[in-house]
């Protein structure tokens, strides 16, 4: 899934940062919160 490539991957986390959408910022920011734990 899109979202979470987003997370797996830097640069992709970056993108979606750029993207400044709350939605997709906060659905990587929580899944990359789930990998790392």
């Amino acid at each position: 899934m899109f979202f979470n490539r987003c997370c797996w991957v830097q640069l992709y986390l970056i993108v979606c940062f750029k993207a400044n959408i709350l939605h997709v910022y906060l659905s990587c920011y929580c899944d990359a919160a789930i990998i790392e734990a």
